[in-house]
Parts: C-alpha cells; structure tokens; sequence
C-alpha cells in the first residue's frame, strides 16, 4: 500500500511522526539525485557526498517542506542544486578535457597540437552551457522529467524551460561533432601507430 503513496502524502506521515516513512523517498529519489550530482560534479566521491548531504538536509529540515509552493521532488532537487553549487565554491578550478587524456607519442606531434585544440575547443562549448541549462538537459535527459516539472524546480515557466532546453542541445550537437572528429583523429592516430610496430 505504501508504494502509492504521492511524495507529499508520505511527507504529511512524515511530518506526523512517521520518520521511517522517509527511506520511501530517499530510495524513490536516490538515483536520480546521484545522476544530477555526478553529471554535473564529474567526480563519483562528490557526487556521493552531495546525494547523502541532499537527503540528510531535506529529513532535517521537512518540517519547513510546503505544498503549496512546489512539488517535493522540486523541493529535492533545490537542496541539490545548492550543495552542487557549494561543491564549486571550494573546488579550486574545473579541469578541462584534455588534462585527462594521453595522447599517443609518435612522430608527428602536430597531430596531437590538433587533438588537443579540438579537445579544447569541445570542452570550451561545453561550458558555454549556463549551469541552469545543463540542470535542465540532465533532469529531462536522464531523469525523464517532465517540463512543468523543471521549470517549477528552477521557478521559471514552461515555455522558458523548453526554450532552454533545446538551445542546449543543439550546442551539445556542435560540441558531438567536434568530439568525433577528435576521436576519429586519435583512432587514426592509433591504427597508423600499431601498422608500424
């Protein structure tokens, strides 16, 4: 019987006492917390300490969760967005593409200059994307919300959202196309590599 129970339904048992009511929420919301904190934080220890933060603030302070000004599940993901942005505050820099990647030693060195200019220029149109507009990507993307939903966790209309939306994903497009042709460079690079060994 407890499975269909709306979020704010288990909130009012909660608020009645019921704290274990609780871990209702926490395994109905945990994945798509972590996915929102991972995809956003790129770093799996990070991630893992804003979902356990998310969910200890939110049994903390649902006293103070109120229907009337948005559904939980937005409520959840506000808490989020906060301890992600508090994560970014205290990290000292992002690190770009290209760091992470060891490009092949070969004799032609201006082939890895290209590599690595492309890398850049992809990690450059990544972050182009406003922080908001990635939120948005990723909670429709991956965690299949619906617009009306996004846009009352971010306080913006519809429209605005979709909008937002799908300028994102077409400079995601463009950002795809430079990472291909990286890649298809460093396949290359590679097969050429092993012919010669």
């Amino acid at each position: 019987m407890d499975e269909e129970l709306t979020d704010e339904q288990i909130v009012s048992l909660i608020k009645d006492g019921d704290k274990e009511k609780f871990s209702q929420l926490y395994l109905r919301y945990i994945d798509r917390i972590y996915r929102l904190s991972y995809f956003k934080l790129r770093n799996k220890e990070d991630a893992e300490d804003v979902t356990s933060k998310t969910f200890l603030n939110a049994l903390k302070s649902i006293g103070s969760f109120r229907e009337d000004s948005g559904s939980f599940s937005s409520w959840l993901y506000q808490i989020t967005r906060n301890l992600i942005q508090d994560k970014f505050r205290l990290r000292p820099r992002e690190v770009a593409l290209d760091e992470n990647l060891e490009l092949p030693y070969h004799q032609g060195i201006e082939n890895n200059i290209d590599i690595a200019k492309n890398l850049k220029e992809l990690d450059k149109v990544l972050n182009e994307l406003e922080d908001e507009q990635k939120d948005i990507i990723i909670m429709r993307l991956w965690d299949e919300m619906p617009f009306k939903e996004i846009a009352e966790t971010l306080n913006k209309n519809e429209s605005a959202t979709k909008m937002s939306f799908y300028r994102g994903l077409e400079k995601i497009k463009q950002a795809l196309i430079i990472m291909i042709l990286a890649l298809g460079k460093i396949i290359y690079i590679t097969q050429n590599l092993w012919t010669k060994i």
